[in-house]
């Protein structure tokens, strides 16, 4: 079952494979990683309706911003200082 934690929105930020649990362990039965495609998280129509969003599209639009701006924050910059609140 999909939640909206912070580990979920960060790994939807780094890659377009969010898998399913059964992955992990069909690959640990048959001991080598498995093609990850029968096993993306794609189609849990009960979070999407929760939180009001598209799995699909939201892994497809972190792929494109990933391919032409460098990822979700590419193209903005940030500045770091020591002593600022």
């Amino acid at each position: 079952k999909l939640r909206r934690t912070p580990k979920l929105m960060i790994c939807i930020c780094k890659t377009s494979n969010i898998l399913s649990t059964e992955w992990l362990e069909k690959s640990a039965n048959e001991q080598k990683v498995l093609d990850a495609a029968p096993f993306l998280w794609v189609n849990d129509k009960e979070a999407e309706k929760k939180y009001n969003f598209s799995m699909k599209d939201t892994v497809q639009n972190g792929m494109l911003a990933r391919k032409h701006r460098g990822g979700v924050l590419g193209g903005y910059y940030f500045y770091i200082c020591a002593g600022i609140a």
